[in-house]
């Protein structure tokens, strides 16, 4: 089968975030037999301009986007939260491929009211929804024309190699890693930085953290080396803590 995969390629990291989720699902379907050609919304939007903006870029990507259809005929478009791909260019590519089927998936949580009304824009478009939060709350995403479906967060084995479960001898006890620094005063009462801090202190756990402190992000290969030298990891999503919340009693995809 021909398909259309889209979603942020990350071009401008070069290679540093080659471990993001749209790797795994194109891996999966050519391992299974299809044909993928895949495009990189938010870098051909980029593109589209002198300012190498992604927001300035969105009318040359929808035409790049179309015409990429109109060239390689795709039976699926896979829609990976490529917000940048607007309704009115599914409409059009639908006029030309009527048989044509569209999905989206989503890795964010659900308790994000942003995340929801994303997903809630595209959903009229969409013969399916996958998103890596399960429970109720896929309610809120319940439409009658459509698949609205939990998705396990992908895994693939090329990519996730660290096999921790099966050794005991790694060095420290927990990982965990931030995406930015946090503001010093948001430090207290944040569990964030808070839990993160006393296990550094406790004699009884050895903590591998970054993203605060002073340390810095960690991404790349040096991530999953990381990974590979921690017993367990922590994730305690910031959007949740902000309160930008649908539910704040569901439990986060992680």
């Amino acid at each position: 089968m021909h398909i259309l995969f889209v979603a942020d390629g990350n071009l401008k990291y070069r290679g540093a975030r080659y471990h993001f989720t749209y790797r795994r699902l194109v891996n999966g379907f050519i391992r299974n037999g299809h044909n993928i050609y895949f495009l990189s919304d938010t870098d051909t939007a980029r593109a589209g301009n002198i300012f190498r903006s992604s927001k300035m870029g969105w009318r040359y990507c929808n035409n790049v986007f179309i015409e990429t259809c109109y060239n390689f005929k795709p039976a699926l478009i896979v829609l990976g939260q490529a917000d940048t791909i607007q309704r009115e260019s599914l409409t059009k590519v639908k006029s030309f491929l009527p048989q044509v089927k569209i999905v989206q998936y989503n890795v964010d949580p659900l308790f994000s009211q942003h995340n929801v009304n994303l997903l809630k824009s595209n959903l009229p478009d969409m013969d399916a929804t996958f998103v890596t939060t399960a429970g109720s709350i896929l309610e809120t995403l319940s439409h009658p024309d459509g698949v609205v479906s939990f998705m396990p967060n992908p895994v693939d084995k090329s990519i996730d190699y660290p096999k921790c479960h099966e050794r005991s001898d790694q060095k420290y006890d927990v990982f965990w890693s931030m995406r930015k620094n946090e503001d010093v005063k948001k430090r207290e009462g944040n569990p964030r930085i808070e839990l993160p801090l006393f296990l550094e202190n406790n004699r009884r756990v050895k903590i591998d953290y970054y993203g605060l402190n002073g340390k810095p992000e960690l991404w790349n290969a040096a991530y999953y080396h990381a990974i590979e030298n921690a017993k367990m990891g922590l994730n305690i999503s910031q959007t949740y803590l902000e309160g930008d919340n649908v539910n704040k009693n569901t439990t986060a995809k992680e």
